[in-house]
């Protein structure tokens, strides 16, 4: 009896959540070298879900695909975490450390965040790349098409236009700084739009360039 009452408990458990023994990749590994997704390596064909946090390696890079066009580069010493809340919504990536490449399109949007801040394109269809400096500090940088930077502090936005780099402070909230969970008190610090710092692809480049990687797949979606 009590076997069967517990079978009972589990269908019912089943039919509540359709959706939980069976989730639904957001996205598909390209190319990856010295990743790894919850302990596990990264290879060509591995899906991606919802909550995924992507961690590379010293050595390594990640190259991701979301559907359409919608793509993301991950280059060594980076962590990132991939969510979707539903499967219209935009493709979100929330930076956590170490270099990143995205390009976003209009029939698939990538938002990415850093701290409270969040970054996307502002007519579509962008790339743009973060670097994360330090702990208070990164670039933020429009190589194609126009960016929007949003901070949820004041809701106030600033445009990144095709071709310059913004430099942006990350402090930390005051409520997250007693806060015992590491996790929470990273996603809590808020962003502080600085100035554009730089113009022109060659700009880019040199304000990107230091310490940034070199071991970008030789397929980036990125390059022409």
């Amino acid at each position: 009896m009590l076997a069967r009452r517990s079978l009972s408990f589990l269908l019912v458990a089943a039919m509540a959540l359709p959706g939980y023994g069976n989730p639904v990749a957001i996205g598909v590994v390209q190319g990856s070298t010295d990743s790894q997704v919850r302990g596990v390596n990264l290879v060509s064909g591995t899906a991606l879900y919802s909550g995924d946090v992507v961690e590379v390696g010293s050595g390594g890079s990640t190259q991701i695909s979301f559907g359409g066009s919608s793509e993301l580069v991950l280059l060594q010493n980076s962590r990132a975490q991939v969510t979707q809340t539903t499967p219209k919504s935009p493709v979100q990536i929330e930076m956590e450390n170490g270099f990143a490449k995205f390009r976003s399109s209009s029939s698939d949007p990538i938002v990415a965040m850093l701290g409270d801040g969040t970054i996307r394109a502002a007519n579509g269809d962008a790339v743009g790349a973060i670097k994360i400096t330090g702990t208070d500090s990164a670039l933020i940088s429009a190589e194609q098409g126009s960016l929007v930077v949003t901070t949820a502090d004041n809701a106030a936005s600033t445009t990144v236009p095709e071709g310059m780099v913004l430099n942006v402070a990350l402090t930390s909230d005051s409520a997250a700084g007693t806060s015992a969970d590491s996790e929470n008190s990273k996603r809590k610090k808020k962003l502080v739009a600085g100035l554009l710092i730089v113009a022109a692809a060659a700009g880019i480049a040199a304000a990107l360039a230091l310490n940034e990687p070199t071991n970008e797949p030789s397929l980036s979606p990125f390059r022409p």
